[in-house]
């Protein structure tokens, strides 16, 4: 019993000194908000999950810089189990959220969680699965919408509504959307407030209506549409 209080009180002591040391390394002169900068540039934004832990991890001085800032844990891990991605939802509160994912990520089936998210990236095999999923969502708070349809393969042309109203109930902040591949309809009113624009597949002509019972659009409709429209890529 003796030796184990020892080992205990050694082992506190030894904790100290170590953080006494540390304390005298010229990285905990620096400012909290500077080293917060260092780590959201270090972690891509927040997008690199692992290096968010791992600082947080290094030592106190880091951990207490980088578990208070927000914006730190934004970038939720959908890749990652459960348990990581309640940690990041925890301590990103109360920040906006950034969600990539392959298929309609399962977050958004919760209110809460829609509401904070202001940047969603989206990724399709095929149209199928973009028009598989029936649920309408309601992101009031979404600026930046990045959506890509890849075929099985290369040249499949990919037809989906993903611009049709039936998916999202009500898109008032959006401003930023890319469209990577794919065929879209230009065919809703829910992105009149678009400020900037991406499309990025083989030409103009496939941002005409995919259904051959409306009528064809073409890119005078994209600007009658979003009036605030101003950059076009």
């Amino acid at each position: 019993a003796m030796i184990e209080r020892l080992s205990r009180v050694l082992a506190i002591a030894s904790r100290r000194v170590r953080k006494a040391r540390n304390s005298h390394v010229w990285v905990y002169e620096l400012p909290l908000e500077l080293l917060q900068t260092v780590f959201l540039m270090a972690g891509e934004g927040g997008a690199d999950y692992m290096t968010m832990l791992s600082v947080s991890w290094t030592c106190s001085h880091w951990r207490s810089a980088a578990v208070y800032d927000p914006l730190l844990w934004g970038h939720i891990p959908l890749s990652c189990n459960a348990n990581i991605r309640a940690l990041f939802l925890e301590r990103s509160q109360p920040a906006t959220l950034t969600l990539s994912s392959r298929g309609w990520p399962g977050l958004l089936r919760d209110d809460g969680i829609c509401s904070r998210v202001s940047s969603l990236n989206l990724q399709f095999q095929l149209s199928s699965d973009f028009l598989g999923d029936r649920t309408s969502y309601n992101l009031p708070n979404l600026t930046d919408l990045d959506i890509e349809l890849r075929g099985l393969y290369p040249g499949q042309e990919m037809t989906c509504g993903i611009l049709s109203t039936s998916k999202f109930d009500s898109l008032p902040n959006l401003r930023g959307l890319t469209l990577n591949y794919g065929r879209f309809p230009w065919n809703s009113w829910i992105y009149s407030n678009l400020t900037h624009l991406s499309v990025r597949f083989g030409s103009v002509y496939l941002l005409r209506s995919y259904n051959e019972h409306e009528e064809d659009e073409d890119i005078l409709d994209i600007f009658r549409a979003s009036p605030n429209l101003r950059s076009l890529d």
